[in-house]
């Protein structure tokens, strides 16, 4: 009897390591949180992160949880056998409370088997950036951008992204933060070649540690009156520029802002170029400067 009894309690002993063995088969990622909702005018936030849950072999399961003023609260239970990406937001939360991610993994589907540890997520602080005005004015065919915060937390520099009608932003430059701070800091940016049209603009604010907050969108119109023609568009090889003036210069960038061609051809080999959104700056004999979105297939 005390031979079965050993025997039987080992067995449980080594079923249960190989069990709690197979908890290395996960590998969970968190990515940086972030605030699709930061408008702490109403006293509260939304609060989201997005993780990446990737079991190399077999069959398990996992829950997404989150604890803060509001009480915890977790997803369903999901079985996997391969890799999954979930993102939790949690909203109403007060501005300047924290909020803990975390997952919880089983051995086996349905949250059978063997719980492994608990994964947390790092803890998500509180709003970094309190937005305060932000506004958008034009001189002089530029356009200079005007914004507050009432709050920084751990800041570290802003991005600001512009776009057109088709909603593509792209970064047109940055500007360093304040890091800490508990009353109003005003900020500025000049996009000294603007789009002709309708100038869509809104800020990203990336802490210290990475997390990213967007700020509203704000539009303006430039009216601006170009003399040069600029077709196809979207273009597959060749690029025409057509106008009464001899006159002028051009200079293409990709979406990233960084320089590709440049010249004073009214015929622009795109033969090589990669297919993308560029933009081509144009400076006439006025000494105006317009700038025009083009597709590359």
């Amino acid at each position: 009897m005390i031979r079965k009894f050993i025997l039987s309690f080992a067995l449980t002993i080594l079923i249960f390591h190989l069990s709690r063995g197979q908890c290395s088969n996960f590998t969970i990622d968190f990515n940086p949180t972030f605030y699709p909702d930061n408008d702490c005018s109403d006293g509260d936030m939304t609060v989201c992160i997005n993780s990446d849950v990737v079991l190399s072999s077999g069959n398990a399961s996992w829950q997404f949880c989150s604890v803060s003023s509001n009480g915890t609260f977790c997803t369903d239970v999901f079985s996997t056998n391969s890799t999954e990406t979930y993102t939790l937001c949690v909203a109403g939360i007060p501005c300047n409370e924290n909020v803990q991610f975390y997952i919880d993994t089983w051995t086996a589907p349905n949250a059978g088997g063997t719980m492994c540890d608990r994964t947390f997520a790092p803890l998500t602080a509180a709003l970094p950036v309190e937005y305060g005005a932000f506004s958008a004015e034009i001189n002089r065919n530029q356009i200079q951008l005007n914004w507050t915060t009432l709050n920084e937390i751990n800041s570290d520099f802003f991005i600001i992204e512009r776009c057109d009608n088709d909603f593509e932003f792209s970064s047109i430059g940055e500007v360093p933060a304040k890091g800490f701070s508990s009353g109003e800091r005003s900020y500025s940016f000049v996009d000294y070649h603007p789009l002709a049209g309708i100038n869509y603009y809104r800020l990203i604010e990336v802490s210290k540690d990475g997390e990213a907050q967007y700020s509203q969108t704000i539009s303006v119109k430039l009216e601006l009156k170009s003399e040069v023609l600029v077709y196809p568009n979207p273009v597959t090889e060749f690029l025409y520029l057509e106008s009464k003036t001899t006159n002028f210069d051009w200079e293409i960038f990709d979406n990233k802002g960084r320089a590709v061609l440049k010249g004073k051809d009214k015929k622009i080999n795109l033969q090589d170029a990669e297919a993308g959104i560029y933009y081509i700056h144009l400076k006439e004999a006025s000494g105006q400067i317009v700038v025009k979105r083009i597709i590359k297939q």
